[in-house]
């Protein structure tokens, strides 16, 4: 796949939403993200990360303002023609424990088939070999028909990887997909998302609470807090002192040495 990575990709526009306790989650958010950038999110608890994220799948609908993918220069906006164009990998895995790796990730491509045989799982070998093919790309083709249940954290983040790429989607957004994963596996996992991102040029949107993975990652960091975004710029540009303001001080012993990392 071959794309430009420079052009405009998704765009946010005022985005608003308020909890139904009149709390602000998102306040006036406006970004652009590239083809195939990798975009981390980043920002204490509460910042609005998560909820950022669930207004770009549709899990949430903002109170004001406007969420667009470019498609062949064409503007998409309504619900289900972003998310055809989106896989998602969860925090908690959202597998079908009792079920295959092969079924869990073909399960991405339930709302892009015919629905009734697809429900079935009654797939065509077209499918079913291009759903081989994403468990190879994430590195765990030999546990194809393994159940789930007998896999680890991190083998079944890999699974939960192969089905969000399943459909070949522009855009994929992670919400913390690392969280339960201990330090050398999460570094592994993002490590697969920055390899499938540039192999296959597709813009990742992920949000993370472990700094330095951020900084190692990403291609631009946009920081929230209290629903407000208060760093947006590449990675290399940013100083310890903006991570320190948005953390509020909290960022020493957040994590592995991110100070003598990204220090100036």
């Amino acid at each position: 796949m071959t794309q430009n990575p420079k052009s405009k990709m998704l765009e946010f526009k005022n985005i608003e939403k308020k909890f139904s306790d009149g709390s602000t989650a998102l306040s006036g958010i406006d970004l652009s993200i590239s083809e195939g950038e990798f975009v981390v999110l980043l920002g204490p608890s509460g910042s609005g990360k998560t909820t950022f994220i669930r207004t770009i799948n549709g899990i949430i609908k903002p109170d004001r303002g406007t969420i667009s993918i470019i498609d062949e220069e064409k503007f998409l906006t309504d619900g289900e023609s972003l998310r055809k164009q989106m896989g998602v990998v969860f925090q908690d895995f959202n597998l079908v424990e009792n079920l295959s790796c092969i079924n869990n990730v073909l399960s991405g491509l339930l709302f892009s088939s015919n629905r009734l045989l697809s429900s079935l799982y009654f797939f065509s070998k077209k499918q079913k070999l291009q759903a081989l093919e994403c468990l190879e790309q994430v590195g765990i083709l030999d546990k194809a028909y393994a159940r789930v249940s007998t896999l680890s954290g991190g083998q079944k983040q890999r699974v939960g990887i192969a089905r969000a790429i399943v459909k070949k989607p522009k855009l994929l957004l992670a919400d913390e997909p690392v969280a339960s994963l201990d330090p050398v596996i999460a570094h592994d996992i993002m490590f697969l998302l920055r390899d499938l991102s540039k192999k296959f040029g597709i813009t990742v949107v992920c949000s993370l609470h472990q700094v330095d993975l951020a900084f190692e990652f990403a291609d631009r960091i946009v920081g929230l807090s209290e629903g407000k975004i208060m760093i947006n710029a590449p990675t290399a540009d940013i100083r310890i002192d903006e991570i320190q303001t948005m953390y509020k001080g909290q960022i020493k012993g957040l994590s592995f040495g991110i100070e003598q990392k990204i220090e100036k």
